[in-house]
């Protein structure tokens, strides 16, 4: 009764690769990631320099052998420390290895929020690397508040992976 049982189980169950197949697989970064973390900065803008808090969410594809290795999307929030102003964006992301170390561009639509006037549409585009955290440079525009420039770090945690 056992060796039925056994072999049954066997049939059943798939081959196990050697303990080389699951080192490579456990060495291997690719999959599609959600990150969530924490982002602060410094900004530039006619209103003048300030300081902001916030978040941001990702869901990006990684494959470290292909030329653009990261494919994806981020949205985020952030609130200004001095003034009553906070604003929304989303970006697309790309990223590459080929420079010796991941880094990329991201541009998209951002909304600027205020209880001093109506939400404000623009759009900016930033050039970021990765190191373990997120050092970012960001140039944009806002209507009817001009040009803006900020400097941030984001610490993307992964929440979840997706291998494939």
């Amino acid at each position: 009764m056992w060796a039925v049982a056994a072999c049954i189980l066997a049939a059943a169950t798939p081959a196990v690769a050697g303990p080389e197949a699951a080192i490579a697989r456990q060495k291997s970064l690719d999959g599609v990631y959600l990150h969530l973390g924490p982002a602060l900065g410094v900004g530039d803008s006619d209103a003048g320099v300030d300081t902001f808090a916030g978040g941001a969410v990702s869901l990006t594809r990684l494959r470290e052998g292909d030329l653009l290795g990261v494919i994806g999307g981020r949205i985020s929030a952030a609130r200004w420390t001095e003034r009553e102003a906070g604003r929304i964006d989303a970006d697309l992301v790309v990223g590459t290895r080929r420079l010796g170390f991941l880094a990329g561009v991201a541009a998209g639509p951002i909304l600027d929020i205020s209880g001093d006037h109506h939400p404000r549409i623009g759009g900016s585009a930033r050039i970021w690397c990765y190191a373990g955290v997120v050092p970012y440079v960001r140039v944009g525009v806002l209507a009817a508040s001009g040009r803006f420039i900020e400097a941030g770090l984001e610490l993307p945690l992964p929440v979840w992976r997706w291998r494939r």
